[in-house]
């Protein structure tokens, strides 16, 4: 009956959904693609994917010189402001580690998927992050720092990698996630006083069970059936 209030309820109709629409971030499709593909594949599986074959690897954390506990998926989960450095030697999945933990930590976090060979001392940090959101994210960057549930995933950190990225990274993320390499860790960041703060992982090699479960999802993207048709004799 008011035609100023009825323009002013469509303005604010506009507005909210303008407004949920900034506030909606989602992984660009080509870059869901770059991040499941598997290098190692044969002939005969070129369709397949990181998550068909992903078995979560052996990680561990020390708690002393003697004892040293599993870590599980679900300690990512864990919301509480946290830092982790990986390291694990050459090949041994770190990079495809990395990559399904952006995948699957989207259901509660925001992550971003950085390397450090391309962060270096005179790089500006806040201009870096914006081209690498609009090559992996739909969404208004602006309002996605403002987000206090965004993760930093970094790979292939080394002595070459801006060493200031860490305290921009412990300003602006909620947590933060680098690996690094075997070799790299125990030359240059051992005794690193940066990451005192950091939960060093172990990354190690696949125990028994984790080798029977990758090679039944191999088989299983060969023969295309589930896991329970597939001939232990085979395995």
């Amino acid at each position: 009956e008011n035609r100023e209030e009825a323009w002013h309820n469509v303005y604010e109709g506009i507005k909210n959904v303008i407004t949920e629409f900034q506030h909606k971030f989602e992984v660009k499709n080509d870059f869901i693609k770059e991040l499941q593909e598997v290098e190692f594949v044969t002939q005969n599986k070129k369709g397949t994917t990181l998550n068909d074959i992903f078995v979560f690897p052996n990680l561990s954390i020390a708690k002393d010189a003697f004892k040293k506990e599993t870590i599980e998926y679900d300690y990512f989960l864990e919301k509480k402001k946290k830092s982790i450095l990986i390291k694990g030697r050459e090949f041994s999945g770190k990079t495809a580690l990395l990559k399904w933990l952006f995948m699957s930590l989207g259901e509660k976090y925001s992550p971003i998927f950085l390397s450090g060979s391309n962060i270096h001392k005179v790089i500006n940090f806040d201009d870096h992050l914006k081209r690498e959101f609009s090559r992996q994210i739909n969404g208004d960057f602006n309002v996605w720092m403002k987000q206090d549930n965004k993760v930093a995933i970094i790979d292939n950190y080394n002595h070459n990698t801006s060493y200031n990225i860490l305290k921009y990274l412990d300003d602006n993320f909620v947590m933060t996630i680098i690996a690094v390499d075997d070799e790299e860790y125990m030359l240059y960041f051992k005794d690193e006083s940066s990451f005192a703060d950091y939960a060093t992982l172990t990354l190690g090699q696949f125990d028994l069970a984790q080798q029977e479960g990758l090679i039944r999802k191999w088989f299983q993207v060969s023969q295309q059936g589930s896991l329970g048709e597939i001939n232990d004799l085979d395995i």
